[in-house]
């Protein structure tokens, strides 16, 4: 509902999300398109070890079994899923 209410003024905003698949990402993005905005994705990714580290500075850690499973779900964004598609390797 918040985006939706930024949608509707128009006004930019950042959705910050973990989206494993095209069919989840489609949804976000449909709800966008429809209200006529411009999407731009910035695909993160980082090693497994630098994962690996970033996690356990983390308060609460996800299991290493978990990023293993999400990892096997992973399909990486493509250029024609949105307007703008932009990876970064950190």
């Amino acid at each position: 509902e918040r985006a939706k209410a930024y949608l509707r003024r128009k006004e930019p905003f950042l959705w910050n999300a973990t989206n494993l698949s095209p069919r989840i990402r489609q949804r976000i993005i449909g709800m966008m398109t429809d209200y006529k905005a411009s999407v731009r994705i910035e695909f993160l990714e980082t090693s497994w070890e630098e994962g690996l580290r970033r996690n356990a500075q983390r308060s609460r850690q996800v299991p290493e079994q978990a990023i293993g499973r999400m990892l096997q779900e992973l399909v990486p964004t493509q250029p024609w899923e949105a307007g703008e598609v932009r990876w970064h390797c950190i």
